[in-house]
């Protein structure tokens, strides 16, 4: 499976950095001092299954619903927009057909375009400020209408979808046996009230959100690479020293010759994967090729080649 370029996306992220960018998402860092936490509440590990059980009673508190139904993963609102249109969609085949508004947020209909499902647009008009028509959203439901994707707030006007109008929808698609997935990620910036959740307007809805977005800035950023990092890297210390104290074990040299292969297949496949985030082109195999040659020509630590390596990728991108 091969996702096309998201054109918007590739736009946001060339643009030269200015003031205020209205075409990001990015909201202001807060700061560690404005949630009053200390260092004892913070950890690298926790004890998850499904999810950390306190943090999903707490979302699930938030948002009037059981902690069955809160299903919290990192990689922000597009991944969960992701794992969300392929649990619904898995098994169908390529006759499912997907209702998308119009505008969106363009993942939202490359997702199910990817799939290789067949996508029907819910126009929401400017002379409508962007609110949907019932009628029109009717239109399109049919027998083969498997999910429905909105956005609320509106993705990019910021129009609120009323919960009697989610209510009516989820009640039609529910008579096809479908689903419809709204995005929440702007719906918290209602300020001075909570509002309420799509979520609540049928067992057919799922709903995404972002929780936690940007705290604590460059502070925040290390401990979640501590969190990211730490263990594996106390591991790695940890065999290191015992792999060099058995240096002379006849095991070691067996064990090592079997691994060799395993080895040399992770950081072929590894690299592949760092080196075409969005397919092979010329310039990652450019870096790619240079960054293999100087490893294979010369002495050099391979963190100076990989430093290098950025360097290039910054000046090309």
């Amino acid at each position: 499976m091969k996702f096309p370029d998201l054109a918007y996306i590739n736009w946001a992220k060339s643009l030269p950095r200015v003031e205020i960018n209205l075409a990001r998402s990015g909201i202001e860092h807060c700061p560690a001092s404005l949630l009053g936490l200390t260092s004892s509440d913070l950890v690298v590990s926790l004890p998850v299954r499904y999810g950390y059980a306190p943090l999903r009673e707490a979302i699930a508190a938030r948002y009037g619903i059981a902690s069955a139904r809160v299903f919290p993963m990192s990689g922000g609102t597009s991944f969960a927009n992701w794992v969300a249109c392929a649990t619904v969609l898995d098994g169908l085949g390529h006759g499912a057909e997907v209702i998308v508004e119009r505008p969106t947020y363009e993942p939202l209909i490359r997702i199910p375009q990817a799939l290789g499902h067949r996508i029907r647009r819910l126009d929401r008009r400017f002379e409508d400020d962007y609110a949907i028509d019932l009628d029109r959203f009717a239109s399109l439901v049919t027998t083969k209408t498997r999910l429905a994707i909105v956005t609320n707030l509106h993705n990019p006007s910021g129009a609120r979808i009323p919960m009697s109008t989610l209510r009516a929808m989820s009640s039609m698609l529910a008579r096809v046996k479908a689903y419809l997935l709204v995005d929440e990620v702007y719906l918290e910036c209602v300020f001075g009230s909570r509002p309420e959740s799509s979520v609540l307007a049928g067992p057919n809805v799922l709903v995404t959100a972002l929780i936690g977005w940007k705290v604590a800035g460059s502070a925040g950023g290390l401990v979640a690479l501590g969190a990211f990092c730490g263990p594996a890297a106390a591991l790695s210390y940890s065999v290191g020293g015992l792999w060099d104290r058995m240096r002379d074990a006849p095991w070691r040299k067996a064990f090592q010759r079997a691994i060799l292969p395993i080895s040399v297949g992770f950081i072929l496949s590894g690299g592949y994967v760092v080196a075409t985030p969005h397919g092979m082109d010329w310039k990652n195999a450019l870096i790619a090729g240079a960054s293999a040659a100087a490893l294979y020509a010369t002495r050099l630590n391979p963190l100076w080649i990989l430093a290098a390596g950025g360097a290039l990728g910054f000046l090309l991108f």
